[in-house]
């Protein structure tokens, strides 16, 4: 067997985003990755990466420019010729760290380079020995249209680029070939860890949902607002920045006493709070791609969980019994969802299922597979 010091060699995590579920996701998997790699692994953000790194271990490198807010514009020509500077600037950025490191084997993309970029990035990475890898998170954009976007079909390009390619546990991968465009056996299926928040046990009796993330019309708002007329004695609280503003505006327009909506982006700092008062989280998604991070999160704050039959959700709940999945994405099936979790012995039971959820979805289960990748393509 290879010793430690044979195996050990350097990797690289790309992810420039500056907050919110995705980042940390990264420093997550990054961290306990980096507990298992016997070389350095680093990750590679924006210099104004504003989401807490869970431990010493990681080698996080601040290296990429902020990208200016669309508001910072007085036309949105303006904006557009400057993102596309931004991004070429930070992928011909990412080559000039690369070249200064030349101890990396392993270039992991949880975000990829402009469409124009990758290629480049990919060819040059290739000719320095670089494996490359990629986790795709959502198979397609959570609002897409039924026909593939040029932005999809860019993205299947880029991804002829990598070795492996992650995707979640939950998503088939039978789908994910189809949908992305590659092989079976370049795809490598992994868990999603939770995020763990420290919050007071839920109670039934107090009947009390909770809707968080960004607000968008694929995640169902219309139709839980629409759901409530059947559940008069729970209260909703829906929690979220708003990405579709008219869409969000006019479900907050309809007559729905029991619920009420907090707009705008939720800190790492307040999830506790937030969680802490609900009985149970309601994903009501109409359409998914993908796993949800939300659903994750909430396993992670305790909390029971009401979902959706779309995207890996409804097999993470019948895989643990963790809350309950509807027959479908109306307002009457996701109401009759809400109903039988209310049972006390289904509440408690989902309980129970939401315990054996965090011993199980740990992020060192995602790092093992993914150090595992990693010291495959970098032995080879």
């Amino acid at each position: 067997m290879a010793s430690e010091k044979e195996n050990a060699f350097e990797s690289a995590i790309f992810l420039p985003e500056r907050r919110g579920g995705h980042p940390r996701y990264g420093l997550e998997l990054a961290e306990a990755t980096a507990l298992l790699a016997p070389g350095t692994v680093y990750f590679l953000s924006s210099a104004d990466l504003d989401v807490e790194v869970p431990g010493p271990t990681v080698q996080v490198e601040r290296i990429f420019k902020p990208l200016r807010a669309p508001s910072s514009f007085r036309h949105r020509i303006l904006w557009m010729i400057s993102r596309t500077l931004h991004y070429t600037r930070r992928d011909l950025q990412l080559l000039a760290w690369l070249k200064k490191h030349p101890s990396v084997r392993v270039l992991h993309f949880q975000q990829l380079c402009a469409p124009w970029m990758q290629p480049i990035v990919a060819r040059l990475a290739k000719r320095r020995g670089i494996a490359l890898v990629a986790t795709v998170h959502n198979l397609r954009p959570h609002n897409a249209k039924d026909r593939p976007s040029l932005r999809e079909r860019l993205q299947s390009k880029s991804l002829q680029h990598f070795d492996r390619i992650f995707v979640h546990h939950g998503i088939d991968l039978q789908r994910a070939s189809e949908f992305l465009n590659v092989s079976v056996d370049r795809l490598v299926i992994i868990e999603h860890g939770l995020f763990i928040e420290e919050c007071p046990s839920p109670k039934l009796e107090d009947r009390r949902l909770l809707l968080l993330g960004t607000l968008s019309p694929y995640k169902g708002l219309r139709e839980l607002v629409e759901a409530t007329r059947f559940i008069p004695d729970w209260k909703v609280d829906i929690f979220g920045r708003a990405v579709d503003e008219e869409y969000v505006a006019e479900c907050m327009a309809l007559e729905a006493p029991n619920v009420a909506f907090h707009v705008g982006f939720v800190s790492d700092d307040a999830l506790a709070e937030v969680f802490g008062s609900s009985t149970a989280s309601i994903l009501p998604y109409t359409r998914l791609e993908a796993q949800s991070g939300a659903l994750h999160l909430s396993l992670g704050c305790g909390r029971p969980v009401v979902v959706t039959p779309v995207g890996g959700m409804a097999e993470v709940v019948k895989r643990f019994g963790c809350g309950v999945v509807a027959t479908g994405t109306s307002p009457r099936e996701i109401a009759d969802a809400i109903l039988e979790l209310a049972k006390p012995e289904i509440f408690a039971s989902s309980l129970r299922g939401v315990s054996e959820a965090q011993e199980t979805l740990s992020w060192k289960q995602a790092a093992l597979v993914t150090f595992s990748t990693y010291l495959d393509l970098a032995t080879t």
